[in-house]
């Protein structure tokens, strides 16, 4: 139910050992990666993508072995709307419609490319809006009709039960910084880009000379050997609050609000539908990137309950009270 007088709602929190089980079982898609951070030095982007994960990816429509978790590089906004810093869509009507994530192998000096819609979109299979940028829009360093034949550039439409998902690329790259890097896909008969000029800047990327990755920039290690009892709780997200709200179209508008996220990598709202040997079935209604409260979405179908996942970047999840649509 709505939370009309602001009872926010109450966490249980799981070790992370519980909640690795449980994120690879329920969760795959939630990203945990340190934000970019802004590049100074570039008047034409505005962020820099790295580190880049080191490793190689076979282009052949079967995204499988990507780990959108490590991989993850940049979010994808309607019309490159992006705000680089929190990583989150802005202005009226601009959605995170995909998401990047990229590889790349130091030896053969290949950019692997994995673009994958956001859940509740579909994908345009359209070869000439599926493409990726380096250096200015007219340096196509690989399109839809490039083709895969295992020499870059190769580029495959990535499918699943038959649905269209996005795709994988491979094109060469050198090391060093590339300004001016636009990743595209059509989706939801809107256009889905990191970003343009004209709409918050483009990215870009800093490919490595060696495949020996740095640590991120101002990101702290993680004290493997810190005690996770019940002395030191994480620092979890605070006044956590859930709205289900049914509208005309027979979907329901969602909107999760949080006053704090201190520690919070990523949000989900996971839908429940009861099961008639007494189960409950999971899925992720709506993901997001830590740091744009409010957060909202729409679910085309009514679930029986809706719930809040908050993933900490020490990898503890934490999962709130039910909520049902009204």
């Amino acid at each position: 139910m709505k939370n009309r007088k602001r009872n926010y709602l109450t966490p249980i929190v799981l070790g992370t050992a519980s909640a690795l089980a449980l994120s690879v079982a329920l969760l795959p898609t939630a990203n945990a990666k340190p934000k970019p951070k802004p590049d100074s030095e570039s008047a034409s982007s505005s962020v820099v993508i790295s580190p880049i994960t080191a490793g190689i990816a076979t282009i052949d429509g079967n995204a499988s072995e990507w780990n959108t978790t490590a991989d993850f590089a940049a979010t994808m906004c309607t019309a490159g709307s992006v705000n680089h810093e929190t990583m989150t869509c802005e202005g009226s009507g601009k959605v995170n419609l995909s998401d990047l994530f990229l590889r790349y192998d130091c030896d053969k000096k290949i950019l692997y490319v994995f673009v994958r819609k956001e859940k509740g979109y579909q994908v345009e299979r359209s070869e000439d809006d599926a493409w990726v940028t380096v250096g200015g829009n007219s340096n196509k360093e690989v399109n839809g009709s490039s083709g895969k034949d295992g020499t870059p550039p190769d580029f495959a439409w990535v499918e699943s039960d038959g649905e269209l998902l996005g795709y994988e690329a491979s094109f060469k790259l050198e090391p060093g910084t590339h300004h001016d890097v636009e990743v595209h896909l059509n989706v939801s008969g809107n256009t889905s880009s990191t970003g343009k000029t004209n709409t918050g800047g483009k990215i870009s990327i800093a490919v490595p000379a060696s495949c020996d990755m740095p640590a991120v920039e101002d990101e702290p290690p993680l004290d493997v050997d810190k005690p996770q009892g019940n002395d030191e709780p994480p620092l979890l997200a605070t006044d956590v609050d859930l709205t289900a709200t049914l509208n005309d179209t027979g979907g329901v508008n969602l909107t999760l609000s949080t006053s704090a996220e201190p520690n919070t990598a990523a949000l989900l709202i996971l839908r429940g539908d009861k099961l008639d040997n007494g189960g409950t079935k999971i899925d992720v209604a709506c993901e997001f990137h830590s740091g744009a409260s409010p957060y909202t979405c729409t679910n085309d179908v009514v679930a029986d309950t809706y719930r809040v996942a908050e993933i900490e970047y020490d990898g503890s999840l934490i999962l709130y009270d039910e909520v049902t649509a009204e």
